[in-house]
């Protein structure tokens, strides 16, 4: 990480800063498998359910053992103090993850008795799959913004008062999805609508918070509300929701 400061004037301040991270697979990532039996009329007892990174089934279908998410953030912004008891913080930023870690949709079988996924499925008794992977690349920027005026003569008391909040100006993927063969071949994708909404459009596009701090000798009293912006989500079978 490598960050930086200027001072413009007394009062205000510019700040920037760059770094990069990562995240490790977590134990349940990697290991998590569950399965559910069922019978299905002439074709006998059918597995579905999640398999591992490192298990057989996941050799057989080239499925690819999780590797650590990576990051890129960069922020700019201002800091400054005004009269009147008056502070603020005003800053962008812009975060890229690669290789980000994904619980897939059910992977099921085509229909096409001679596709190589339905040939998979069929030979070891699965009826359908779902499995963690390094699915999408995702891009998130917006603006932080934080307002406070402090120490407010009311009565015997100082009131202070904070604003702050959030709106993001993107999120979302950043190129296709990262599918095995297997199932980019048989037209499927582990990332379907549903998942698409749930990672990006659930999020509100905004978010504010007003709070108001009231001290008086040894008594304080605190007031919050938090505005959240519209979302949007996605359901199979259902019509979208705002």
């Amino acid at each position: 990480k490598m960050s930086t400061r200027y001072k413009i004037t007394d009062n205000i301040s510019a700040r920037a800063s760059v770094s990069s991270g990562f995240r490790a697979p977590t134990l349940h990532q990697i290991y998590t498998q569950k399965a559910q039996y069922s019978f299905v009329p002439g074709q006998g007892i059918q597995v579905g359910g999640l398999i591992n990174n490192v298990s057989t089934q996941a050799k057989l279908l080239d499925i690819p053992e999780l590797d650590a998410e990576t990051s890129n953030n960069f922020t700019i912004g201002f800091t400054g103090k005004l009269e009147n008891n008056i502070s603020f913080t005003v800053d962008y930023y812009h975060i890229s993850v690669q290789d980000r870690i994904v619980l897939g949709t059910e992977i099921t079988a085509t229909g096409d008795a001679a596709n190589p996924l339905d040939v998979l499925l069929t030979e070891n008794n699965l009826s359908d799959i779902s499995f963690f992977s390094n699915a999408i690349d995702t891009r998130t920027s917006g603006i932080d913004v934080v307002v406070s005026k402090r120490n407010i003569a009311i009565g015997d008391g100082d009131l202070d008062l904070n604003l702050s909040g959030n709106y993001t100006i993107q999120n979302e993927r950043v190129g296709d999805v990262k599918n095995i063969a297997l199932v980019a071949n048989a037209g499927q994708s582990v990332v379907n609508d549903t998942q698409e909404a749930l990672f990006f459009t659930s999020r509100p596009q905004t978010k504010w918070i007003l709070g108001a701090n009231y001290e008086i000798a040894k008594f304080g009293f605190s007031l919050n509300n938090t505005l959240f912006g519209k979302t949007k989500f996605a359901q199979q079978g259902l019509q979208d929701l705002e």
